[in-house]
């Protein structure tokens, strides 16, 4: 399990964060820094499979460390979606293994 982003000033960003694995995310390295327009998002599955999508902002009236729980559907539709995958579509939705593709 890779650890999570550093956490904001923000009681709400702590609310689905337990352990979890990294499947994708928008995050690249600029030569700066890590921020997409000021916007990363990063899709993560916990140990007893839920997936969640954190969402980090550095624009003040954003809220920053949002996470939201997201179907398996939307996960899948995520993780088609986000350039840098840490995992192997297999791997990141192991229930795929039961079913068809």
């Amino acid at each position: 399990m890779l650890p999570l982003l550093p956490l904001p000033d923000n009681p709400r960003a702590r609310q689905h964060l337990q352990p979890a694995n990294l499947l994708a995310g928008d995050d690249y390295w600029d030569g700066r820094s890590w921020a997409r327009q000021g916007r990363n998002r990063f899709l993560l599955r916990t140990a007893d499979g839920r997936y969640i999508l954190h969402q980090r902002s550095l624009w003040p009236q954003e809220e920053d460390g949002r996470n939201d729980q997201v179907s398996a559907w939307e996960a899948r539709c995520l993780y088609e979606n986000l350039p840098n995958r840490r995992m192997a579509r297999r791997e990141a939705f192991p229930e795929l293994l039961r079913g068809n593709e």
